[in-house]
């Protein structure tokens, strides 16, 4: 994390030696949503200074994403000019990679599905009960995915929950 062009520092500068567009606070979360022009965002916690993810939004417009806090319903809105998406946070974490992924108009179109780490342990193990061929080939990606998860090391708690796949 300390490459990261996005970190809050003790003295609660943040050093934005990047591309910053806006700046948005969750206040039930207590994070700082960061969104640059390239269309990239960073969930920073307020309270450590760590950069708890980053992610594309799924956005196909990137210049354009735009983010705004919804104040009476605690959530986020995220736009790219092709796309909407509003989401709250699910048990403390703001799942975010796949907000602004669009419809698929295929049944052989690839989507992304975006878990907690323990839930996709969970789905994992349901999936194995029931192998049949047509799902091997989710149930290694899945496998694949823990794995690169678990590899990662995350510190503090809430860095630690958001480790998600």
């Amino acid at each position: 994390m300390a490459d990261d062009p996005c970190l809050l520092k003790e003295d609660g500068y943040l050093n934005a030696g990047t591309d910053l567009k806006k700046i948005v606070y969750h206040p039930s979360l207590n994070v700082i949503i960061v969104c640059t022009k390239s269309g990239h965002i960073h969930v920073i916690d307020v309270n450590s200074g760590v950069v708890l993810h980053s992610s594309n939004l799924s956005a196909e417009n990137h210049s354009e994403v735009v983010c705004r806090y919804i104040t009476g319903q605690d959530r986020v809105l995220f736009c790219d000019g092709q796309a909407i998406g509003v989401r709250s946070d699910y048990n403390g974490v703001l799942l975010l990679d796949t907000i602004l992924q669009k419809p698929v108009s295929s049944a052989k179109d690839e989507i992304k599905l975006e878990l907690l780490l323990s839930e996709a342990i969970i789905l994992k193990k349901c999936l194995s009960t029931v192998s049949t061929a047509s799902i091997d080939y989710a149930i290694n990606e899945l496998t694949d995915k823990i794995s690169e998860a678990q590899i990662k090391s995350k510190k503090g708690i809430k860095a630690q929950k958001v480790s998600n796949l």
